[in-house]
């Protein structure tokens, strides 16, 4: 008893996307939906089509109905309230191929291509386009070349005439059984076509030897090749197919994915791509993502772009492009986001979480990202906060870090209730080198620097060693403290395994850390 009910509204565009009042005169649209063509409150022309399926109870099952819309729902609330058009009848099929969907899966592969007989390839070569006339001469050709390989082979030969037995039992003449090595009909030959490739100065091999990741990328240029060659043939007919593509970047590497999303944004009609690659986000603007993920026992649908959401400027759009995506566009597939500062905590603090969580936060989906100093966060946040992606800011305690992390959660729109809570604020002013730097944790941070400084200067005698260990346990806290300030990039991994040598195994993971941990990943997900 149950109905799916599925909406679809078609509306005239030019080139660059933008809608136009009217279908042009002499629109392949026109003639193709007629009647079906309405026109909405503001007099502009539009094709609504409504989709049904519902069960037949006399049938014993589902069924599909297609009508033109009367009118268009402001909301998918009103969708009900929408009637359909009474005075066309069902849309036909011929009025639907022109906008069919074509899925490209993620099991792509062009040399299966080649041998399936319903794919664009088989239904690309087998439209040869030549006259009758080229036909029969090449058909001679093929005929006289099948002649000739049976008579200098002695093999061939030999199976032809113990063929021709078959004429006995079978009501036809003996020289009517013959063997063709190569098909004698144009339309046959198609069957035992392939592509060969080589890699300059390398031998050609065909298709099928060559890796997945080369078969895939042929797999799509030859749908391209199929849809650009309908398109030219086609020029006054309709034509605005949908491509789906699941998982570009199967098989290919990064700079390979890159190039393949150029293709795929050259096709006709329009691409919905499903993708979990950063180097295929990146090619993209925002706003033509849209996210999924589970919330619970559900999907979850968000668009960057979503009503209410409050407008930011192109300036603004760029620096979500620059500085997010095309460097760190793994935040879109992260089950939550840590945000922070400096180059220090990008090393230390994964390890950290490695260390309390027993996981390391790889396995988890969540990433750790530097956003470059305090006035770095807005761009991170406004892509999190409007895929709902979780996050988590540990920021400097300082008071212009403060008022920066403040300014950024506020124009990002983060201000529901407990976001304030998700902003980790170092105590007392401090950066993440001052607060771990005390006297609880000055002894282990003093044998860290002097294990270091044997490292790096390769000191390998008992006396050398010795100094260095004696010079750095009688170094002042406040020396320590500058030498890790001074060597952020260096000391990230170390000062975490230096903190799990500590005696008291609360103080192993700062205090800062652990809180900012719980809400990134709470301790009833740890127990689940």
């Amino acid at each position: 008893d149950r109905l799916v009910a599925i909406d679809v509204l078609v509306v005239p565009a030019d080139g660059s996307g933008n809608r136009e009042d009217t279908f042009p005169e002499g629109s392949p649209w026109l003639e193709l939906w007629g009647n079906g063509i309405v026109q909405d409150d503001s007099d502009r022309d539009m094709v609504g089509i409504r989709m049904t399926m519902s069960w037949d109870k006399v049938r014993g099952e589902y069924y599909i109905q297609r009508r033109f819309l009367k009118e268009w729902a402001p909301s998918l609330g009103d969708m009900t309230k929408a009637a359909v058009l009474e005075r066309t009848s069902q849309v036909t099929t011929s009025q639907i191929t022109p906008w069919a969907m074509y899925l490209l899966d993620a099991k792509r592969d062009a040399a299966e291509d080649i041998k399936a007989r319903g794919s664009s390839w088989s239904r690309l070569v087998t439209q040869h386009g030549l006259a009758d006339e080229d036909i029969k001469t090449i058909e001679e050709q093929l005929s006289n070349i099948n002649e000739f390989l049976v008579e200098k082979s002695g093999v061939l030969s030999h199976v032809q005439e113990n063929l021709h037995q078959v004429a006995s039992v079978v009501n036809c003449a003996e020289e009517d059984v013959s063997v063709s090595p190569v098909a004698r009909r144009l339309r046959d030959l198609s069957r035992g076509m392939d592509i060969v490739l080589a890699t300059r100065g390398a031998p050609q091999f065909p298709l099928a030897r060559h890796g997945m990741g080369t078969r895939s990328l042929a797999s799509v240029l030859m749908f391209k090749a199929y849809m650009t060659w309908r398109q030219k043939q086609g020029k006054t007919a309709a034509l605005h197919p949908f491509v789906a593509v699941e998982e570009p970047e199967t098989h290919l590497h990064p700079q390979a994915q890159r190039a393949l999303f150029a293709i795929l944004a050259d096709l006709p009609g329009q691409t919905i791509i499903s993708t979990h690659s950063p180097y295929v986000c990146s090619q993209s603007r925002i706003d033509n993502f849209v996210h999924f993920y589970k919330e619970g026992h559900e999907s979850v649908v968000t668009r960057f772009a979503m009503p209410g959401s409050p407008d930011i400027t192109p300036d603004e759009r760029h620096a979500i492009d620059r500085r997010v995506l095309n460097t760190r566009g793994d935040l879109l597939f992260s089950r939550c986001v840590v945000l922070f500062e400096g180059e220090t905590e990008e090393q230390a603090y994964p390890e950290f979480a490695r260390r309390y969580w027993g996981k390391h936060p790889n396995e988890l989906g969540i990433s750790f990202i530097g956003v470059g100093g305090s006035g770095g966060y807005l761009p991170f946040l406004r892509l999190a906060t409007r895929f709902r992606i979780p996050w988590v800011i540990i920021s400097d305690g300082d008071a212009d870090a403060v008022q920066r992390v403040e300014s950024a959660r506020k124009t990002a729109g983060a201000t529901a209730t407990g976001d304030a809570a998700r902003c980790v604020i170092l105590p007392n002013g401090k950066s993440f080198e001052e607060y771990i730097t005390n006297a609880d944790t000055v002894e282990v941070l003093q044998r860290m620097l002097a294990e270091y400084t044997i490292e790096r200067n390769g000191v390998s005698d008992p006396r050398g060693v010795k100094g260095i260990i004696a010079r750095w346990s009688a170094a002042p806290e406040s020396e320590v403290l500058q030498e890790l300030q001074a060597g952020k990039t260096t000391f990230g991994a170390r000062v975490a395994d230096a903190f799990g040598s500590l005696s008291d195994q609360d103080k192993r993971i700062p205090e800062v850390l652990r809180k900012a941990f719980d809400i990134a990943y709470p301790p009833i997900s740890r127990k689940e």
